[in-house]
């Protein structure tokens, strides 16, 4: 995966400096910032820590989430309803819109868990460590971004 998105990085560059025009310099420097932010679109990073709040439509829209893939906790080997889950340390941020179901994340640093249901908006940064307890399957779009 990391290989792809070097040559994809390395093709974007060539592109860049064979046509410079304003807008592709543009898209060089984001795809250089934000190299996984390519698999779902450009980078539209909201916050740099954890946070959870209620999606509005403006916001639903103007990120155009609906176009985001899925993922559900539903068949799962490591998210049961009903058991804490240690999370891997995210790895890239990720943008999460909760479709439905409901999830107590507890951030490893304050121990304090946060509920997250159908309706909210979350920011995982990348390094966040937590435990998800799953209360009701849960379903989300994701958008990943470095």
């Amino acid at each position: 995966m990391m290989m792809g998105m070097k040559i994809l990085m390395l093709s974007l560059e060539i592109i860049v400096s064979i046509i410079s025009v304003d807008c592709f310099t543009t898209l060089k420097q984001q795809a250089r910032i934000q190299p996984l932010a390519l698999l779902h679109g450009f980078p539209r990073a909201i916050h740099t820590e954890f946070t959870v709040e209620k999606a509005t439509p403006e916001m639903m829209e103007s990120l155009g989430v609906k176009k985001w893939p899925t993922w559900g906790t539903e068949g799962s080997d490591k998210y049961k309803t009903g058991v804490m889950s240690p999370l891997k340390w995210y790895d890239v941020n990720e943008l999460s819109y909760i479709i439905s179901g409901k999830v107590e994340i507890t951030p490893k640093d304050t121990g304090k868990p946060v509920l997250v249901q159908a309706g909210d908006f979350v920011t995982f940064p990348d390094g966040f460590p937590c435990y998800w307890f799953v209360i009701e399957p849960v379903v989300k779009h994701y958008y990943l971004y470095d």
